[in-house]
């Protein structure tokens, strides 16, 4: 069950890193397309003024571009955490399946011997 946790904590984890990379990556587009609307005002006012906008443009999906290969390996990594958990949680389970099957084998020759030492009892009766 602790296990079983971890994992569905793994799992929201991811999800709520997805989420805020989505809003992050959302944030970033709106920035580009602000930038991309000034820029073309800068155009035709200066020269200057428009090259400064264009690094700058750069630099923002420079570092979105930067930020989204960050996320994608983290997310990545996530992933693989959760798959080896699920998988350490199936291997848990099929052990527990064996060890219930085990156990019912158990209880069934212990209800024969039962069955046996009571009618031997009432022989001896």
């Amino acid at each position: 069950a602790a296990k079983a946790k971890e994992v569905q904590d793994l799992l929201s984890q991811i999800e709520t890193e997805r989420d805020e990379a989505r809003r992050v990556q959302e944030g970033l587009e709106a920035e580009i397309k602000d930038v991309m609307r000034q820029l073309e005002f800068a155009r035709m006012e200066h020269e200057d003024e428009r090259q400064v906008l264009m690094d700058f443009v750069y630099s923002v999906r420079r570092d979105a571009a930067a930020e989204k290969d960050r996320l994608t390996i983290h997310f990545e990594s996530l992933l693989e955490e959760a798959r080896q958990k699920v998988e350490e949680l199936q291997a848990q389970l099929k052990d527990w399946e064996e060890q219930i099957r085990n156990l019912e084998e158990v209880k069934s020759q212990l209800h024969e011997e039962i069955r046996g030492l009571q009618a031997a009892m009432m022989k001896i009766h």
